[in-house]
């Protein structure tokens, strides 16, 4: 459904400031690149993708993750993710910022 895939696509370019790989949907959208490019980066970037951003915010609020690493070149980094420290506070604030986002 293209409506979803936008919604999508414009969620993903709203976090992709706060990632240092911003994901490929930041482009499947005129509205995706508007917002990508108007998005600012934290002076440090915590997180190389939103998979990893993802997964770290469900361990830091207490989440049950249930990650799918079913692939070898997946767990690495889902490990990494597991045993990297809390996100800061600033970081966390940015994600629940503007709850009526999706």
């Amino acid at each position: 459904e293209p409506a979803m895939l936008e919604r999508i696509a414009v969620g993903c370019a709203k976090l992709a400031p706060l990632v240092k790989q911003p994901p490929v949907a930041v482009h499947a959208s005129k509205a995706a690149r508007a917002i990508a490019e108007t998005g600012q980066r934290p002076d440090h970037v915590e997180c190389n993708d939103i998979a990893e951003l993802a997964l770290r915010f469900a361990i830091d609020r207490a989440g049950i993750a249930l990650p799918r690493l079913h692939r070898r070149e997946h767990l690495l980094t889902g490990i990494a993710a597991a045993a990297a420290p809390p996100l800061s506070a600033s970081l966390i604030a940015r994600i629940v910022g503007n709850p009526g986002d999706s």
